[in-house]
């Protein structure tokens, strides 16, 4: 279970819906030994992040696919590029690859997203030869209109 909470400047600890731990705490581990953790929270992909993605970058990269013979859903082309740019291998105690798993897009860091998109702009652009524009880039989009 994860709950969210601030730290004050005197270094106390203030646990956000303080009620709702309480519960959650008492329903699933009374009477139970517990290790507690406290992390920094990351500043994870942002909304603006995700709606130039599903807005720009699939509908784009649909048309780039259908080009060249793939008529794909932007689900499916969103789980195509998942699968080849965040693949993460999964190792054992001894550095073994023992299998993998695909991360999920809400996983990442906004630095890890912009890294993922600056993947996919390059894959574009070397693939299927389209221009995926910068969130802050206007471009003619005639092309992509009424495929």
């Amino acid at each position: 279970m994860k709950f969210q909470g601030k730290v004050s400047e005197d270094g106390l600890l203030t646990i956000i819906n303080r009620k709702a731990f309480d519960e959650a705490i008492k329903a699933e581990l009374s009477g139970k030994y517990v290790t507690i953790e406290v992390n920094r929270k990351k500043s994870v992909r942002s909304n603006p992040q995700n709606a130039y993605y599903w807005s720009c970058v699939l509908p784009i990269m649909q048309c780039g696919l259908k080009d060249i013979g793939h008529r794909l859903s932007k689900d499916d082309i969103h789980l195509f590029l998942r699968g080849k740019f965040l693949k993460q291998e999964l190792c054992n105690g001894y550095g073994e690859a023992i299998g993998s798993r695909i991360k999920s897009t809400t996983e990442l860091l906004k630095s890890e997203f912009m890294d993922y998109l600056a993947e996919i702009t390059q894959f574009a652009a070397e693939y299927l030869s389209i221009v995926v524009p910068q969130p802050n880039e206007q471009i003619k989009i005639d092309k992509y209109i009424n495929n």
